[in-house]
């Protein structure tokens, strides 16, 4: 897991097409709001895959924060799914939510990629996590969860940290999946 590799080409994607960024997020906040989160999953998986094209020199579009709509009804069950676990775990005892949240924290992104089902996603996910520090992985979600609770008390911040995680995300997965 190289957290620092991850961050670095995060933000030099996005300063390379700010106003993009920018404007993709708003549209995909707005979008996953009136959608009341359905469409959250496949916006989140579209913008971390609108960076991995920046950083191969490709210009941010529409058509890449829509890439996965197609599997919006899987993504969201599965969110609906492990928001469930999650929440409970975090309501019975707070560490057990976030194990949970880590563990599953690539699930997405199997099923987008691999069009695994939402048990399988969960699995390989898993599998990934343990394999690459289930702790490291705890102090991320722990840290992007802060991230996004501090961006979101404002819309500029938001702006920018909606993308940057979603970046960071979309190049974690990859460098994990990779080595």
């Amino acid at each position: 897991m190289n957290i620092q590799r991850s961050a670095g080409r995060a933000f030099v994607a996005f300063f390379k097409y700010p106003w993009q960024f920018i404007l993709y997020s708003l549209a995909a906040m707005l979008l996953s709001a009136v959608t009341l989160g359905i469409l959250a999953p496949a916006m989140w998986l579209g913008m971390g895959g609108m960076f991995l094209q920046a950083a191969d020199g490709v210009k941010p579009s529409a058509e890449g924060l829509f890439k996965y709509i197609d599997k919006t009804l899987t993504l969201a069950l599965m969110g609906f799914i492990a928001g469930i676990s999650i929440i409970t775990g975090l309501i019975l005892l707070l560490i057990p939510g976030l194990i949970l949240a880590a563990l599953w924290f690539y699930a997405p992104y199997y099923m987008a990629e691999s069009g695994a089902g939402i048990m399988e996603s969960l699995k390989l996910s898993a599998f990934t996590v343990n394999k690459n520090s289930l702790f490291g992985h705890v102090a991320l979600v722990v840290s992007l969860a802060l991230i996004l609770a501090v961006g979101f008390n404002t819309v500029v911040l938001s702006l920018a940290a909606y993308p940057l995680c979603a970046g960071f995300s979309a190049f974690l997965f990859k460098s994990v999946k990779e080595g």
